[in-house]
């Protein structure tokens, strides 16, 4: 058997970790993934880079399996490459904030009028029509807005987790939706938008438990409680620790 997503193609027109991580795994899924780069290209590049080759150990892992492109969206001719590439593609995914998106020609309108069967995933840091749709958010802004922090710190005050987990989370959820939104093309026949914010997408993920009690109108007892009443870092037990490793899984 091949890779389930064999013969699916993805133009990733998106930086940093969220997205490139998103379109990692549809790679990985067996998608042919064409990333589209900046002059100068993207900034993780640099993350690590103690060759001076800009290719850092971050930029290399998140962006593994795929093809590169550089592109230069400020101009005409290189906005005529994208729609080119966009035209014959089934995903197209970016995390562009909504007026970048739509100064490149990369709005959902613009998009679909080029491929009306294409999928068009924006991730976003704030949900589009909301007071800070047009604001950018990094990894560390969204632990601090979706209460992770708060919840990670405990009693001891707000302390951000040691890994970019909203990044990645975010990425996983937006890899699911397109997923799902292709099934629906192929249904349909009609092309997909997908729209991945963080605030929004984290809060869900950390309100699943933490929102305790008050699930209920009225609440019914404080937020905040974990079905297990853990609710801030702990050590791992001495049963816990198998041949110098933490592991609670067995």
């Amino acid at each position: 058997m091949g890779l389930p997503l064999e013969g699916v193609r993805v133009i990733d027109v998106s930086s940093t970790l969220m997205g490139p991580y998103s379109t990692m795994l549809l790679a990985q899924w067996g998608a042919e993934v064409v990333k589209v780069e900046p002059p100068g290209g993207d900034v993780v590049r640099k993350i690590g880079d103690v060759r001076g080759t800009s290719m850092g150990p971050a930029f290399l892992n998140v962006n593994r399996g795929k093809r590169s492109v550089l592109l230069d969206l400020k101009q005409d001719r290189g906005r005529d490459v994208l729609d080119r590439l966009v035209a014959g593609t089934d995903i197209v995914v970016h995390n562009l904030r909504p007026s970048a998106a739509e100064r490149l020609n990369l709005s959902a309108d613009a998009v679909l009028r080029t491929n009306p069967r294409a999928v068009y995933c924006a991730f976003r840091g704030f949900g589009a029509g909301g007071p800070y749709e047009n604001r950018p958010a990094y990894d560390d802004v969204i632990q601090a807005a979706s209460g992770m922090a708060a919840v990670q710190g405990g009693a001891d005050g707000a302390a951000y987790v040691r890994t970019a987990a909203a990044d990645k989370i975010v990425g996983l959820m937006g890899a699911a939706a397109v997923l799902a939104a292709l099934r629906g093309r192929d249904a349909t026949g009609e092309g997909q938008v997908v729209e991945v914010p963080m605030l929004e997408t984290m809060t869900g993920f950390m309100l699943l438990e933490q929102q305790g009690g008050w699930v209920f109108d009225p609440p019914a007892g404080p937020w905040g409680v974990r079905p297990h009443g853990v609710t801030a870092p702990a050590a791992v037990p001495d049963e816990g620790r198998v041949s110098g490793r933490d592991d609670l899984h067995g």
